[in-house]
């Protein structure tokens, strides 16, 4: 099939010719009408590329190729019609993961290359995005190709669909590769935008994109952000999640990890002991150890993954853990947001550290590690508050009397270790607001 379309720019006519190949669906590509009468030298030129006859179940990319002359056209750039659902913006964020649709292009000299595609993950945990990502419609505006015009002349100006380059995919499992291209510059974000949420899922949970990603939509207490990499509901506040990441570094593999939900999983998995953990983050070959402080004795009670029956001690909502791994884990933790408190312990002659979860859904949540200072009573009741690098295997310490210095930033369900000067009940009644 090929296909011509032609508009006037004054005394200029573009003829724009487009071969295509298309699946036996009777779909068809067009370029629409232009009138650019009146645009000057430097003024921009937009091609609408239009398709009919699209099966919106099956559609899953395309890719186009086009010759242009440089001299008198420079690309400038190429935006989405009304049937792609993403987020228009001259930016671009890897990966994909998940999302609706990428959009690429690359200009080299008089070549033009655009394509795009569904990218699913399908580790997602998200593939009801995967109609979402549908058109909405068998016809309408699939790009729009913006060019700038460098020269008005009489001569004619073509821009041509390169023959067998030019395509339309229908293959709803594994959507059309990207064409491989030197250098390809993404303009669209292909559904990660700025704020680190999917495009699609924010469209379809919260209502709209650029949502802030330390909002919190529905009240649980938790990060917009949290919820996505949790795989949780944003807008049902008897769920929350928080994304799990623990890390096997050169040497050893401690991470610090808490349990801020009632009622909490991995997976399938109930986390009700110390052995549910284990294989619920994949068994004794990924877990070395799971440790639990006891602030009277200031030392670790250890469960050995190897060795399941032994200190199987019981989880609850708050607590903090030490867990070592022999390679890196990426997991989900899902539960029901609740209220706990921290008892935080001064031992008369010992040193006083305590491992807390920073409650989610305080009244006045403490934003930097000064601001819990603050809440616990100040310098005078808090020594110093301790963050783990999971990556250095190694603390980093706010000191309570020093404010300014090293004066991190807190997220809900953060577990620390703090040191205290006195015994320490918190949060109180009056930090939680009113059910």
């Amino acid at each position: 099939m090929k296909i011509e379309t032609s508009f006037r720019v004054g005394a200029l006519s573009l003829l724009l010719s487009l071969g295509l190949l298309t699946a036996a669906r009777g779909a068809g590509v067009s370029v629409g009408d232009l009138d650019v009468t009146g645009l000057n030298v430097g003024d921009t030129i937009e091609l609408p590329v239009l398709v009919s006859g699209v099966v919106p179940e099956e559609f899953a990319g395309f890719q186009f190729e086009f010759d242009f002359d440089p001299a008198v056209l420079e690309f400038q750039g190429v935006g989405h019609g009304s049937l792609i659902a993403m987020e228009d913006a001259a930016y671009a964020v890897a990966p994909y993961s998940p999302n609706l649709w990428a959009l690429e292009a690359n200009a080299n000299a008089s070549k033009l290359l655009v394509a795009g595609m569904i990218l699913m993950n399908v580790d997602s945990g998200h593939l009801d995005l995967l109609q979402l990502a549908r058109p909405a419609s068998g016809e309408g505006v699939l790009l729009r190709l913006r060019f700038r015009l460098l020269q008005k002349a009489e001569s004619l100006v073509s821009v041509t669909g390169t023959a067998g380059r030019n395509l339309l995919a229908f293959d709803t499992l594994q959507p059309a590769a990207s064409p491989s291209t030197s250098a390809p510059s993404p303009l669209l974000a292909g559904g990660t935008d700025t704020n680190g949420m999917g495009n699609g899922w924010e469209l379809l949970y919260l209502g709209g994109i650029g949502n802030d990603p330390r909002g919190d939509f529905d009240r649980d207490g938790f990060w917009n952000i949290q919820e996505f990499l949790g795989g949780a509901l944003p807008n049902n506040n008897t769920q929350a999640g928080l994304g799990v990441n623990l890390l096997k570094s050169a040497t050893t593999g401690l991470n610090l990890f808490s349990i801020p939900l009632a009622d909490p999983s991995i997976g399938d998995t109930g986390l009700a002991r110390a052995a549910d953990l284990v294989s619920a983050l994949g068994g004794a070959s990924k877990v070395g150890v799971i440790y639990k402080w006891n602030p009277a004795t200031q030392g670790w009670t250890s469960h050995i993954a190897s060795l399941p029956s032994i200190n199987n001690f019981d989880l609850q909502a708050g607590m903090g853990l030490m867990v070592s791994v022999n390679q890196n884990i990426s997991a989900r933790l899902l539960g029901t947001p609740t209220r706990f408190s921290a008892s935080l312990v001064k031992n008369a002659d010992k040193t006083s550290l305590n491992i807390m979860v920073l409650p989610a859904g305080l009244t006045n949540p403490p934003a930097k590690a000064a601001d819990l200072v603050a809440a616990l009573g100040g310098a005078s009741k808090v020594g110093v508050i301790y963050k783990w690098n999971p990556a250095t295997q190694g603390w980093t310490s706010h000191i309570a009397s020093l404010p300014s210095i090293n004066n991190f930033d807190l997220e809900p369900g953060q577990p620390l270790m703090i040191s205290v000067n006195q015994n320490i009940e918190w949060p109180a009644a009056g930090d939680w607001p009113e059910l």
